[in-house]
């Protein structure tokens, strides 16, 4: 069958548009991390800086592993989901990849109850956490089955329901963790903090069920499916990509922590409180970054849907812009957070984590420098070359730990917030070195935008300023954005506030 009459018979599905996604996304995660903040504030105020260290080992084992004991399988919905849908083989799609999810998470949930031990002594660096450990276990199961499902609806391109998943599951975190603490539950500490995160996972995962019935009632096998063989030789090795990918940026994001576990020459005691005061500092910024990872996957469905219908050029042009857009937009409000945070620490925690407040600054620069490069390596992505994207965060990866064993013992916590920064500079270095050389044009607005970043770490006055100068920029001059850039951006600007009825409507004769 032609390919013509095969999308004449398939159902359109019904998807968010890209400018709509992106709005929901930041409505949705500025409501959403911002309950998150205030309820990483208050386990600052209920939790010891030692069960802080400890329940921050445990988040970030877990969201490191998730995607490892499944070879990020999920990874490849972005790129492949609609090319089966197209072909009527979206029901066995689904299937397929579901029964070897499930598959691998049991082997690895499994594993790690085995060793319990030995994945304390990993984790914890020490062997008596095994209660941890196997809620660990439990808890990567759960956690995998959520990113699942939120991969899935991001792929399909229903924005809407991922960002109301991740909604729900904010709210029930914060509301379970909330009354277990207030009950009794800080005298287990991070244990405590861990179950709450499971239950409300579950109560997400319960909630999704209906929307997740729906997208496979409307999924077709109106054509006879593939082999397993021609099925997985098609996937595969994308998935092997995006699986190194995420081992990458996972451990990328975690090996700060660990380093300081193993290698800052503290006892255990005072290892837990470091990695405590780390945690309040990457508070305010991880709000940016879960945001960029959360644009970077909406962004993957339509950027491979444009690839395919209008060409490289077309992609090019919007990834440039979405870039600089990003940047724009992340230097004055790194600026705002980090004026806001002292207050706001101050006035839960006095003096408590002050380590913390100390490297803020840098750490708020690497998470948007962070941020660029998730953003920036869907070109790779879309052109099929993951592989380099992996090369971009090994160099990083491997600069930080470097710097780390040179800064950490002489310069502690600050040395080891420093490495990560240099690491994510030269990850968002070479992706974009990369992306040049597989085509993507960079323009001079670009290029400026992706260096301006590096204000954050001076403070938040000198990153008002800067935002001040590429503010005028923008506006009287072509440096930063052209007329086409400036008129899509106001365009697409009116076309909301009018949505909404918040632009007068325009009347004839007069100006709107």
């Amino acid at each position: 069958m032609s390919t013509a009459t095969v999308a004449t018979e398939l159902p359109a599905p019904r998807t968010d548009t890209l400018a709509r996604s992106v709005v929901l996304l930041l409505i949705l995660t500025v409501l959403q991390r911002g309950i998150g903040f205030a309820r990483g504030l208050l386990f600052c105020r209920w939790l010891s800086a030692e069960q802080l260290g400890e329940w921050e080992l445990s988040f970030s084992f877990l969201l490191a592993v998730s995607p490892i004991a499944i070879l990020a399988l999920p990874g490849v919905f972005g790129r492949y989901l609609e090319y089966f849908r197209f072909r009527g083989q979206l029901r066995m799609f689904l299937r397929r990849t579901a029964i070897a999810t499930v598959a691998m998470v049991t082997f690895s949930s499994v594993m790690i109850a085995l060793f319990h031990r030995q994945f304390s002594q990993l984790v914890f660096g020490r062997d008596d956490q095994t209660r941890m450990v196997w809620l660990l276990a439990v808890g990567l199961f759960i956690l995998v089955l959520y990113n699942f499902t939120t991969d899935l609806f991001t792929a399909v391109r229903q924005q809407r329901l991922a960002s109301r998943l991740q909604l729900v599951n904010t709210l029930a975190f914060s509301l379970v963790s909330a009354a277990a603490l207030l009950c009794g539950g800080a005298q287990w500490g991070a244990g405590t903090v861990l179950v709450s995160y499971l239950i409300a996972t579950v109560i997400s995962l319960v909630v999704a069920v209906p929307d997740v019935l729906s997208i496979w009632r409307e999924a077709n096998e109106s054509h006879a499916p593939v082999s397993q063989r021609s099925f997985w030789g098609r996937l595969a090795p994308f998935a092997l990509s995006i699986w190194i990918t995420s081992w990458l940026v996972n451990l990328f994001f975690m090996v700060d922590r660990y380093m300081i576990v193993h290698y800052s020459g503290l006892d255990a005691d005072a290892t837990l409180a470091a990695v405590g005061q780390y945690h309040t500092a990457r508070l305010v910024p991880m709000l940016v970054l879960t945001f960029a990872f959360m644009l970077a996957g909406a962004l993957l469905p339509f950027l491979s849907h444009e690839w395919e219908a209008h060409g490289r050029q077309a992609v090019s042009d919007r990834l440039n812009l979405m870039l600089k857009v990003l940047s724009a937009a992340l230097l004055p409000a790194s600026a705002v957070l980090l004026l806001i945070s002292p207050a706001l620490f101050n006035l839960l925690s006095p003096g408590k984590f002050d380590s913390g407040l100390d490297v803020l600054p840098m750490t708020m620069c690497f998470s948007v420098v962070a941020s660029l490069a998730c953003v920036a390596r869907n070109w790779l992505w879309c052109d099929e070359r993951a592989w380099l994207s992996n090369i971009a965060y090994l160099v990083g990866l491997v600069v930080c730990i470097a710097l780390s064993l040179w800064w950490l013992p002489s310069h502690g916590l600050m040395g080891a917030t420093a490495a990560t920064l240099v690491g994510n500079l030269a990850t968002l270095a070479m992706m974009l070195s990369f992306n040049r050389r597989r085509g993507m044009a960079l323009g001079r607005g670009t290029q400026v935008l992706m260096v301006a970043p590096l204000v954050i770490a001076v403070g938040p006055w000198a990153t008002l300023g800067v935002s001040l100068v590429l503010l005028v920029l923008a506006v009287r001059t072509q440096l930063l954005f052209s007329r086409d850039e400036k008129r899509q951006l106001l365009a697409g600007a009116e076309t909301y506030l009018r949505k909404y009825k918040l632009w007068p409507a325009r009347r004839a004769g007069t100006m709107s």
